[in-house]
């Protein structure tokens, strides 16, 4: 389970990881000595693998939505909307000390 934005990054990126290895698995010719049917169990396991990181990513990003965005920092909500590829305009507003 994700717990914080580390191990969001770090999960994102070995999902990132297990795609490029099941799409050069899935496109490349048959290393030598590799069976046909050892290619489809480690194309399965990959898939499984990456299949659990999507899970869990899904997971992490559905708490937010789960309590309207309340908990998200302001640098996660940038995140968002640069991932749904949305501008927005916003005013900071700073308290000042004393």
């Amino acid at each position: 389970m994700i717990k914080n934005e580390r191990q969001y990054k770090v999960t994102w990126a070995k999902a990132d990881e297990a795609r490029v290895a099941v799409r050069e698995l899935d496109n490349t010719p048959l290393p030598d000595g590799l069976s046909p049917e050892m290619r489809e169990l480690r194309l399965d396991a990959l898939k499984g693998t990456l299949g659990d990181f999507e899970t869990e990513l899904d997971n992490y990003d559905a708490r937010y939505e789960a309590g309207d965005y309340a908990g998200a920092s302001f640098a996660r909500l940038v995140e968002i909307a640069e991932a749904l590829d949305l501008t927005i305009h916003y005013d900071v507003r700073l308290a000042s000390a004393g």
